[in-house]
């Protein structure tokens, strides 16, 4: 829409700049506004520039013809970001259109601007010269000292996701994500790839939108509370519940939840206001027992134990194929996998520790109960060493078989058992969360061995 409308007004502009040169200038007449530098000099132009191909009207309407036809075809790959890139393609339209008017009207184009030194030209001429506004506007960019990077020697060589990450302060996936919608351009209108190279003295302007900050609104969503007092809760967390507010998932969450249920005195039990009570987390479609703080007095507590692993935690799942022996302990180091960033998986140099301890509930024809407790507590920990080992989990998205086709939303892991001490008396307290109804039809399924 924004190029159209450039578009149009830069036509319309161009017109009416003519037709009051037309209306009060005799053809050929010049006036000296900078005398023997710019004047102002009224000419009908019958060709293209410099004057080539002359009374070729029709070939020069097929031009406009076909550039038009090539910009409905392709709009939808134009960048809307930076804006002055549909700015910088209506602009070349518009132009296109005015002086496409005046070979229909009266068979060439006006001119009217005369810098003697270079063939006189028109107001459409000027929007035409899309990379000379382009230039105008990195030019505005860098005075202005917006978002534009100059590359020093110490960066020369840097990947550009790299050199903008150190510059902009974002993660590396927001850049390159920016730099695929167009955000990146070098000076002055190069638009460059996450692997390009940066050289010394490159002019790179960057654009993205800012965060928003989020706003956690209390939401009357029910909670599954098996129990409560002043300082603490401890819930069954439903399976496809994500448990705070982020990047895709601004409510609905367990936060806004807890929020509805206990009132803003939550906030005095976080660190994070974007995560008030939340000292542990469950992954969004493994459901199970949680802890949340209520009060400033439970949550550091709270949280030391789970860090400690002191309050221990014990999961049950159903994973592929026969484990090897009746239980046994998995030691694998965990890190961020590099090649998708939604995943972790094992990194024997890199990696933190992770330990898993499992045993077999039940073995089934082509499947396992088992229940795993946690020694360490890594991001997505039961489902990569499950993985690693051969026995994935069920259902499992991330790193399961995509042949799985039981009955459930998500990997068919839940979390069982929860033992910790009271964060102010010191009592020892057990919970436990059933296993959900769809976790017990996979179980009868993998039972009948029906998959």
């Amino acid at each position: 829409m924004l190029t159209l409308v450039i578009a149009g007004l830069t036509a319309v502009l161009d017109q009416i700049v003519k037709l009051i040169v037309q209306g009060n200038m005799e053809l050929g007449e010049t006036i000296p506004l900078i005398r023997n530098v710019f004047h102002l000099t009224y000419i009908i132009n019958p060709g293209a520039a410099f004057g080539i191909f002359p009374h070729q009207e029709w070939f020069f309407l097929g031009i406009v013809v076909v550039l038009y036809a090539a910009f409905f075809i392709f709009r939808s790959r134009i960048p809307a970001k930076p804006v002055y890139f549909p700015a910088g393609v209506g602009l070349l339209l518009g132009g296109a259109l005015g002086n496409a008017i005046d070979r229909v009207r009266i068979g060439g184009v006006v001119d009217f601007f005369d810098f003697r030194i270079w063939p006189i030209f028109n107001v459409a001429d000027i929007a035409i010269c899309r990379r000379g506004f382009d230039r105008f506007i990195f030019l505005e960019k860098r005075l202005m000292g917006k978002n534009v990077y100059t590359v020093s020697e110490s960066e020369n060589g840097l990947r550009l996701d790299n050199f903008l990450k150190d510059r902009s302060g974002l993660s590396r996936a927001e850049v390159q994500k920016w730099i695929k919608e167009g955000g990146a351009i070098l000076s002055p209108d190069k638009m460059i790839r996450p692997n390009y190279h940066v050289r010394t003295g490159d002019e790179i302007f960057f654009t993205w939108e800012e965060k928003k900050e989020l706003e956690i609104i209390p939401q009357d969503i029910p909670i599954d509370i098996l129990y409560e007092d002043d300082d603490m809760m401890v819930i069954n967390k439903a399976r496809g519940m994500v448990i705070h507010p982020g990047s895709g998932n601004p409510d609905h969450t367990l936060v806004n939840a807890l929020l509805y249920h206990c009132g803003p005195k939550l906030f005095e039990a976080c660190e994070d206001p974007l995560r008030p009570g939340i000292v542990h987390r469950l992954d969004k479609d493994t459901s199970g027992v949680m802890v949340v703080a209520k009060s400033a007095r439970a949550f550091p507590v709270l949280k030391e134990e789970i860090a400690t692993h002191e309050a221990q935690r014990i999961y049950v799942a159903l994973v592929h194929g026969q484990m090897e022996g009746n239980a046994g302990v998995i030691r694998f180091p965990l890190g961020r996998s590099t090649k998708d960033r939604m995943k972790w998986d094992v990194q024997p140099k890199t990696g933190k520790p992770a330990v898993t301890h499992f045993r077999v509930l039940e073995f089934m024809p082509h499947y396992s109960w088992i229940e795993c407790r946690l020694e360490t507590g890594r991001t997505h920990q039961i489902r990569v060493h499950m993985a690693h080992i051969g026995h994935p989990v069920v259902n499992d998205p991330l790193y399961g078989w995509k042949k799985d086709a039981f009955p459930i939303e998500g990997q068919a892991l839940h979390s069982r058992f929860l033992d910790l001490h009271h964060p102010v008396t010191g009592e020892a307290m057990h919970f436990e969360a059933p296993v959900p109804e769809d976790m017990l039809r996979c179980l009868e399924i993998a039972g009948k061995d029906e998959l």
